[in-house]
């Protein structure tokens, strides 16, 4: 039966189809009644060989609100990676926006990473890579950085952005692209089963101003098989299975 108020937007705030019973998450199809999807996950084999789940089956760990985040490219020859982070900004001057941008661009490019290849990090505009997308709002005063529901970017200008523009703008990227909070063994935040994480961007003491091969590798290795020189829907699921986020 219809809900009484009228309203389609129910579990999860998703649009439920009451012709059908179906719930539409943005991206793709679910049905409650069997728990399954029935539409394969946007990313592809990216996400893992069955892909029909989400989440990696981790729910409590991992979100992904719009079953994208980013989207990432390897050149024919495998020596250059780019990633694009679309960001459709909702509040912040022209001025202020770009300076974002460029922030996150230097925190998430290399060269040579690993002896093998260059990764080229652009921001682009929300509407680059279709309908879905990051927001991005600035705020001219202190407050607490963040990302929201896993594309809803708060940026604060007074505090670390004034200290380390480059390190706090890249670390909340890394958020957009999928990377959660991490520590290292012996941090102040650290927790069991995370590995370690010293002198990572997504750290929550002692971390760099720029990601390090361990980001880069997790994300080339999940993209490596798809087919070259074309632009893949990304979303990140590193956490505790993520390999290359842990020293060696």
């Amino acid at each position: 039966s219809e809900s009484a108020l009228g309203n389609r937007y129910l579990f999860q705030g998703r649009e439920y189809s009451w012709a059908t019973g179906l719930y539409y998450f943005r991206a793709r199809w679910y049905d409650p009644i069997t728990g399954r999807w029935l539409s394969k996950d946007p990313i592809g084999i990216a996400g893992g060989l069955n892909q029909f789940v989400a989440f990696d089956n981790n729910p409590v760990m991992f979100v992904d609100p719009w079953g994208r985040k980013a989207f990432v490219r390897i050149s024919p020859d495998g020596k250059k990676m780019e990633i694009n982070i679309p960001i459709h900004w909702e509040r912040g001057s022209r001025a202020r926006q770009q300076e974002v941008a460029r922030a996150i661009e230097k925190a998430w490019s290399a060269e040579n990473v690993q002896g093998r290849y260059n990764v080229v990090t652009k921001v682009v505009a929300g509407h680059v890579h279709g309908w879905a997308t990051n927001r991005g709002y600035i705020y001219e005063s202190a407050g607490q950085n963040r990302v929201e529901h896993g594309r809803d970017l708060y940026l604060y200008t007074k505090g670390l952005w004034e200290t380390r523009p480059v390190h706090l703008a890249g670390h909340e990227a890394g958020h957009l692209i999928g990377f959660p909070d991490v520590e290292y063994e012996g941090g102040a935040g650290f927790r069991p089963g995370w590995g370690k994480f010293k002198g990572n961007i997504m750290a929550y003491t002692d971390a760099a101003d720029k990601a390090d091969w361990r980001n880069y590798e997790w994300i080339y290795n999940r993209v490596k098989n798809l087919e070259r020189g074309k632009w893949h829907e990304f979303k990140g699921r590193p956490g505790r299975m993520n390999p290359y986020m842990n020293d060696k």
